[in-house]
């Protein structure tokens, strides 16, 4: 598998190891039988998120395939598990699938989405900063499905709708990002998270893909306008790897 995975051991020093970092492991369902689990490990040091987010960085990209495969057991806990693999406490982590996922709901709709949410402290010695993971569930249901297609119904049900003021954004997917921003805005209100320092990864694969880039570009604009709860995050703090 193209995914990576293990256990709940948490992360191990590796002397073998040709780069600096712990090995830790992850774990997630094979496809849809969720009764294989797919366990394999990845190194990662938390001095990956000290260079430039705007460089691809192999060593970032494959744990973070790793959580956004995860998220698809959440059933199973995979992602809670894959995410101490990584030093995550569970205390710290907050997730919203299943029954969690009000598609009835008059302000989202069926425009939400199964997310994960975690944060740490930085393990690097002197260094003082926070890494918060953002991971987005790819598509699980026909609700989600109907909004997969969701381009821009709210704009092409007036009556004479306005080619300018065609929405940039999939509204689907858009509407998706918002209600997850949503959620990471109260996190870190009450982790009490100083987001002038943290660290911001996000991740997901598919539909997950698709709204966890859309959550990167709403963190820069915020960062850059200094609008909204998340205007002292810094684009530099903000890494996104999407499948």
């Amino acid at each position: 598998s193209a995914f990576a995975a293990a256990m709940l051991g948490g992360c191990a020093t590796a002397p073998w190891a040709e780069e600096p970092g712990d090995v830790c492991d992850f774990e997630f369902p094979f496809s849809n039988d969720y009764d294989i689990i797919n366990r394999t490990t990845f190194r990662w040091d938390d001095s990956y998120v000290t260079n430039s987010p705007t460089e691809y960085r192999q060593e970032i990209a494959g744990p973070l395939s790793a959580l956004a495969a995860s998220s698809y057991g959440f059933r199973l806990f995979t992602d809670i598990r894959s995410l101490m693999g990584m030093g995550f406490p569970p205390e710290r982590v907050v997730r919203c699938y299943g029954d969690d996922l009000r598609y009835d709901e008059p302000k989202y709709g069926r425009d939400r989405v199964g997310y994960t949410i975690a944060s740490r402290q930085c393990e690097i010695p002197g260094e003082d900063f926070q890494i918060v993971m953002v991971v987005v569930r790819g598509t699980f249901g026909r609700d989600e499905w109907i909004s997969n297609v969701n381009l821009a119904n709210s704009w092409g049900e007036k009556p004479d709708p306005d080619p300018e003021a065609m929405p940039h954004y999939h509204e689907g997917f858009s509407k998706a990002a918002d209600s997850v921003l949503e959620a990471l805005a109260d996190y870190v209100a009450s982790n009490r998270i100083d987001l002038a320092k943290a660290k911001f990864l996000l991740t997901g694969h598919s539909r997950g893909a698709a709204v966890a880039n859309i959550i990167g570009a709403r963190l820069d604009t915020a960062a850059e306008e200094g609008k909204g709860p998340f205007a002292a995050v810094r684009p530099s703090n903000v890494f996104a790897y999407t499948f």
